[in-house]
C-alpha cells in the first residue's frame, strides 16, 4: 500500500503548488463554470434550467 504524499504549502512562492493554485486552478474553475452554463443553456430539461438560475 502506498503512503499519502506530503501536504503542499500553497503559501510558498517557490513551490509547484503555489503556481498551480494561483495560475492554473482559476482557469480550470472558470472553464468548468462555462461548461456547466453552456450545458444548462442547451438543455431542454425544465428542472435543470430552474436549478441553474
Amino acid at each position: 500500500m502506498s503512503s499519502i504524499p506530503p501536504v503542499y504549502n500553497l503559501g510558498d512562492p517557490k513551490s509547484f503548488a503555489f503556481s498551480t493554485c494561483r495560475e492554473r486552478w482559476p482557469k480550470i474553475m472558470k472553464r468548468a463554470k462555462a461548461d456547466v452554463i453552456s450545458h444548462i443553456e442547451k438543455s431542454n430539461d425544465k428542472e435543470l434550467k430552474e436549478q441553474g438560475e
